[in-house]
């Protein structure tokens, strides 16, 4: 993308492109998920990891969309595609993994486009962390 936008300098759009250039993550799977992190930088909560591999024990790992690790939060972005019932129930399976070795998992899904939608959804983030910390997990001092 770098090499791409210094080649096309007079491009219609080549400023806006460099403006968001920094916003961009690898391992992204999809734009609700970039929108996702995007509402929590933008309220200022921290940075979450895109798509981490989180081991739960040696032989159980899980990828969820974001997490903040620190937190033990993992943030899952439920599309169309969460509608269907094998996938509801791997869903279901996740988060009980996540539960049970004391991760929070905090959902989102197509109402992260509305305005109310946007402040229930960091809500659920600012009370998950509060939660977690008092639990003891959260960035040390």
């Amino acid at each position: 993308i770098d090499a791409v936008m210094q080649r096309r300098r007079s491009v219609k759009g080549i400023q806006a492109a460099r403006q968001a250039r920094p916003l961009l993550r690898e391992s992204v799977d999809s734009s609700p998920e970039s929108r996702m992190r995007m509402v929590m930088v933008s309220a200022g909560l921290p940075e979450p990891v895109v798509n981490p591999v989180v081991w739960l024990t040696t032989c159980l790992k899980r990828q969820p969309d974001l997490a903040l690790l620190e937190w033990k939060l993992a943030f899952q972005y439920d599309g169309g595609g969460h509608a269907e019932q094998a996938q509801v129930n791997r869903d279901i399976w996740r988060d009980d993994d996540f539960d049970r070795h004391d991760w929070r998992t905090v959902r989102a899904g197509h109402d992260l486009f509305t305005p109310h939608g946007e402040r229930a959804f960091l809500d659920r983030v600012r009370r998950a962390m509060r939660e977690q910390e008092r639990r003891g997990f959260g960035p040390t001092a």
